[in-house]
């Protein structure tokens, strides 16, 4: 199968030799497309032509600051690519609400207040749910961990929460002035962003659940207070300490082969997927669950977290587990938040399922895309690197770099999915697809932030 490269030769020259000279924000999407669509034919790309690995090493001139790049080339196909138009979906009360329906056991919940917006009687109320799930399960109590939109969280057992509660209680004081409600979700803002909570209670196969929320900070300009919608039992045995890819060496500290069968766990997850209308998703990434046991002071593998992504047909969206950037930080294309549902499965069932950004089709600007060839891409990607070696101190390895589509953020109302080659980081042993170290657009070049913010690349200063 052929695609065919459609751009000029001045114009490919500019693009590898100064791709990431400009400082200004990303042209508009509509803009690149049309320029690549209205140049001549120069060449042809073909999926054979794609190297399968890359090798090489970029550092400064002392050689204390480098980029290593030993990976693997793939592609699922370089045919029919589309360019989308999208919006992010607003994460309103009418939103939640339709969520919690199709989640609790005939669509019956309820809602509580935020701590924040209470008064002393609804606090000892909170208070007195927390200390009654105590009792039935017999005092034990821990945190634990699990996957959400922005990485890696705890949940906070009932005991803390009782904590929380007693010292609201100890300084109380009214502040039904400075927070809104819906009636599902209670908003408070401070200086920097807006706290939103969504407490909702509910039986999930006859057991206690709840539904919270978590903010969106201001920096993130996604148009929604809320980031993502997390579903989680409100009382659980199950203590996950860590997870690890599905090919990381670490999981021989846990015992090596993981207790729960990967097939039925991804069968739960599935059913729960579809049960909340998301079958347009389907698997993107995924790891495995570390668990408390007394077998293994360390934990065993019993689980696992199934990260969706959606549907893009043959290429496929690209997991890279980030997407928030600072805008102009590096004067680049800003990834955005990419729409994932996680779902974790242990032994016990399902722990946890967080809903992130959803996003909605505007419009189809190409259904059959062109794009530079990836040795191309790669010379740009090559430029970029050298100027972060040069002006940061880098330590980083690159394993495998993918094409797939990826959701960017042009301004507060102009978010587009394109495809990109994305340089995935990793290290001998470890799962090297955790996160994107950086990601370049397939069109133009153009470099695309993934989360230099989050501080998970080792580029100091970024």
């Amino acid at each position: 199968m052929k695609k065919k490269l459609v751009i000029m030769g001045f114009l490919i020259v500019s693009l590898t030799l100064s791709g990431c000279d400009n400082k200004d924000k990303g042209s508009d999407i509509k803009e690149k497309v049309e320029e690549v669509e209205n140049t001549q034919v120069e060449e042809e790309v073909t999926e054979e032509a794609l190297p399968e690995t890359v090798e090489y090493t970029i550092s400064n001139e002392k050689g204390d600051s480098k980029i290593k790049v030993s990976a693997t080339v793939e592609a699922e196909t370089l045919n029919g690519l589309a360019v989308l138009n999208v919006k992010p979906k607003e994460f309103t009360g009418e939103y939640v609400e339709n969520i919690a329906k199709k989640f609790f056991d005939n669509g019956e919940y309820e809602v509580y207040k935020s701590l924040f917006a209470c008064n002393q009687e609804e606090l000892e109320e909170h208070k007195v749910y927390y200390q009654q799930l105590m009792d039935e399960n017999e005092g034990v109590d821990f945190y634990t961990l699990f996957y959400h939109a922005s990485g890696i969280d705890t949940r906070v057992p009932p005991s803390s929460q009782i904590v929380a509660i007693e010292m609201y209680q100890e300084g109380y004081e009214d502040l039904s002035d400075l927070y809104e409600t819906d009636g599902i979700l209670y908003s408070m803002t401070y200086e920097y962003y807006t706290a939103t909570s969504v407490p909702i209670r509910g039986d999930y196969g006859g057991e206690p659940w709840t539904m919270g929320a978590v903010s969106l900070q201001g920096n993130n300009y996604c148009n929604s207070e809320v980031r993502a919608i997390n579903i989680q039992p409100a009382y659980s045995k199950t203590c996950i300490l860590d997870y690890v890819g599905l090919d990381d060496m670490n999981s021989s500290l846990y015992g090596g082969a993981n207790r729960l069968d990967i097939e039925m766990a991804k069968e739960e997850a599935n059913e729960i997927v579809a049960k909340l209308g998301f079958e347009d998703m389907e698997v993107l990434h995924t790891v495995q669950a570390c668990v408390e046991s007394s077998e293994n002071s360390i934990g065993v593998l019993d689980g696992y977290c199934f990260i969706y992504g959606k549907d893009m047909g043959e290429l496929g969206a690209k997991y890279w587990n980030g997407g928030l950037t600072v805008i102009g930080e590096l004067g680049i294309d800003e990834g955005a938040p990419q729409p994932y549902v996680y779902v974790t499965v242990t032994s016990s069932g399902i722990e946890n399922i967080s809903i992130g950004m959803e996003y909605e089709v505007i419009e189809e600007l190409s259904d059959n895309t062109d794009i530079l060839s990836f040795e191309q891409v790669d010379a740009i990607a090559q430029k970029h690197f050298q100027e972060l070696v040069n002006e940061h101190k880098c330590s980083q390895d690159i394993s495998s770099i993918e094409l797939g589509y990826v959701y960017v953020r042009y301004d507060t109302e102009n978010y587009a999915v394109v495809p990109a080659w994305i340089y995935y980081e990793g290290q001998d042993g470890y799962d090297g697809k955790t996160y994107a170290f950086r990601a370049f657009n397939a069109i133009d070049g153009s470099v695309i932030e993934t989360y230099t913010n989050y501080g998970h690349n080792n580029v100091e200063g970024l």
